[in-house]
C-alpha cells in the first residue's frame, strides 16, 4: 500500500476485504449444499430402480457426468477455500501494513498442526464421491450398482 492513500480509502479496502472473505466463505457453504443435493439426487437415480433409465448408455452419461460434477466442485471449493484464506489474512494484516492499527483485526488463535488436515477434511466429500462414482464406471459397465427387485 502507497502512503498517499486517504485514511477514507484505506477503510474503504479494510471493508472490502472483511466483506469478500464474509461473501466467499458463504458461498462455499451454499456451494456444498448444492453439490449435497445434486449427487443426493445422481444417487437416487443410480440406486432407485424405478428412477434407473432402461438402457445402460444414460447410466454410463449419468456416472460419467457425476464424476464431473464432482471433479468441479471440488476444485471451487478448494478454490474458494484459498480465496477465504486470502482475505481473511488480508483483513488480519490491514492493520500492520497501512499503519491505522484501528483496522487491525484480531486473528483467533490456532494450532499449525490444522493447516494441512483442515482443507483435506472439507475436499473429503467430494473424494468419496469421486470413488463411488469411479467404482460404478470401472466395475460395473452400465450395469446398476444396485441390483432390480425382481417382480412378482
Amino acid at each position: 500500500m502507497t502512503n498517499d492513500m486517504s485514511s477514507e480509502d484505506i477503510r474503504a479496502r479494510f471493508a472490502e476485504a472483511c466483506n469478500l472473505a464474509r461473501h466467499y466463505s458463504t458461498l462455499r457453504f451454499v456451494m456444498f449444499s448444492v453439490f449435497i443435493t445434486i449427487i443426493g439426487a445422481l444417487v437416487a437415480v443410480e440406486f432407485d430402480p424405478v428412477r434407473r433409465p432402461a438402457a445402460g448408455v444414460p447410466l454410463f452419461l449419468i456416472r460419467v457426468g457425476s464424476l464431473w460434477l464432482v471433479l468441479c466442485f471440488a476444485v471451487s471449493q478448494w478454490r474458494i477455500g484459498q480465496l477465504v484464506r486470502f482475505y481473511q489474512r488480508t483483513s488480519y494484516d490491514f492493520g500492520h501494513t497501512s499503519k491505522h492499527p484501528e483496522l487491525s483485526v484480531a486473528e483467533p488463535p490456532g494450532n499449525p498442526f490444522w493447516r494441512i488436515p483442515a482443507p483435506l477434511l472439507t475436499l473429503t466429500p467430494f473424494g468419496l464421491a469421486a470413488i463411488l462414482w469411479i467404482i460404478a464406471l470401472i466395475f460395473f459397465h452400465g450395469a446398476p450398482l444396485w441390483p432390480t427387485p425382481i417382480q412378482p
